[in-house]
């Protein structure tokens, strides 16, 4: 399966028809927002700390959660919106209850790491856990816990060169 960009990923998960998933990582809400808007979602839990601490540098993170919460609260009953650490906010989940997961949040190996042992519980089996930046060189904590964690072998990703996205199949 070639899958070009994330936007088709998208489209690929509304297709299977998942109707709950999470972003982790939601910056200011446009990805998230992308999903509600193509997908029959009717569950989304976006997941940030919008704790001021960024890949690249400090930001204001009240600022950037008020950005987030005004471009998602159109979604209204769709949208659950948790300002906590990836981890802490996997704790909140239950097992096996969402049919996405989409990680985009600290690209260092340690972190994607961590992210994926607490987020791929909680995809049920025939699910997919994915994430952003795959190839990218600047960030290649992610290819390389993802690839370790499943083996390149099982990892698809998308053919874009800018900023790829993976996934695996749960």
């Amino acid at each position: 399966m070639i899958i070009k960009r994330r936007l088709n990923l998208v489209d690929f998960f509304n297709e299977r028809k998942y109707r709950f998933g999470a972003e982790i990582g939601v910056w200011k809400g446009g990805f998230s927002s992308c999903i509600l808007s193509r997908c029959a979602v009717d569950k989304m839990i976006c997941v940030d700390p919008w704790n001021g601490v960024g890949m690249t540098s400090e930001f204001d993170g009240d600022e950037v959660y008020e950005e987030a919460k005004a471009a998602l609260n159109a979604f209204g009953a769709r949208v659950q919106i948790v300002r906590k650490t990836s981890i802490e906010a996997a704790n909140d989940v239950d097992d096996g209850s969402l049919d996405f997961v989409y990680i985009d949040a600290l690209h260092m190996y340690d972190e994607v790491k961590k992210d994926i042992e607490a987020w791929l519980p909680k995809v049920r089996s025939g699910g997919i856990l994915a994430g952003h930046d795959y190839k990218k060189k600047r960030m290649c904590g992610v290819k390389r816990a993802v690839d370790e964690f499943f083996g390149e072998e099982n990892v698809s990703h998308t053919v874009r060169k800018l900023a790829p996205s993976w996934w695996v199949f749960v």
